[in-house]
């Protein structure tokens, strides 16, 4: 895997005042999905403002706030033999509720040819990544790991390293619960005996693209990974915010 360079923010903001006029020339393929589905996509900023924000998002290695960064170089390098870019690096979006645990909930409008990737049965790639790991999660912070060759170490040896024997069942029981819900066809005894790395592939290969109508009508609880150079944003919801119902 080659060395890569990290930014720390996510995207850079443009400094300008923004209408819905904007909104409508840059937005048209989202807005009428919005008309037509009256659902929306949301996304967690850390700003709080009542004006009409946009933001660039042209896809870069970005540094990771939370997932360790040999994993999000792995899912990065996986989603993009599967769908021809790095969806790790795209902005990320969900439900109302979902985009208050990282930040300021805004309706966010991706410019025209945008694309999605989302998961049917995940609604929180971290999130899951982090109930899977448990507490061990730390140990894939390490920098020197030589990936893949270092993710080879199967799913069970880290339950296996747990001591106490209620411990061990306490955590595969969760583990069951967990691959129940987002692998329901494939066998547990399988799972439980893969390499983290073919782990990894097997959950990126889940993952699908769409019409964002799709999506929204079907999926919109789970996390969406989205590629657009640029995307506006607005803080309320749809009956609070007056820019929004000249829409909308």
């Amino acid at each position: 895997m080659k060395l890569k360079r990290y930014l720390f923010n996510e995207e850079k903001i443009y400094k300008k005042r923004y209408t819905a006029d904007d909104i409508k020339d840059d937005c048209s393929e989202v807005l009428s999905v919005y008309e037509n589905v009256h659902r929306y996509l949301y996304r967690g900023i850390d700003v709080k403002t009542d004006l009409i924000l946009k933001f660039n998002s042209e896809l870069v290695n970005r540094r990771p706030k939370h997932t360790p960064r040999v994993i999000h170089d792995v899912l990065n390098d996986l989603f993009n033999d599967k769908f021809g870019w790095e969806c790790r690096n795209g902005i990320y979006a969900g439900i109302d509720e979902q985009a208050d645990n990282y930040g300021t909930s805004y309706i966010i409008f991706p410019v025209d040819g945008f694309k999605i990737v989302y998961n049917k049965h995940i609604p929180d790639l971290y999130i899951t990544l982090s109930n899977i790991f448990f507490n061990q999660y730390h140990i894939l912070n390490n920098t020197t790991l030589n990936v893949p060759n270092d993710l080879k170490f199967k799913l069970k040896s880290m339950i296996d390293n747990y001591d106490d024997e209620h411990d061990k069942e306490y955590k595969l029981d969760r583990l069951k619960t967990i691959f129940k819900n987002i692998m329901p066809s494939i066998k547990f005894d399988t799972i439980i005996n893969m390499t983290i790395y073919d782990l990894l592939k097997l959950m990126v290969d889940s993952y699908v693209t769409s019409d964002l109508t799709t999506y929204l009508t079907r999926y919109h609880e789970n996390e969406v990974m989205i590629n657009t150079s640029s995307y506006y944003a607005c803080k309320g919801s749809i009956k609070n915010f007056a820019a929004l119902n000249l829409l909308i």
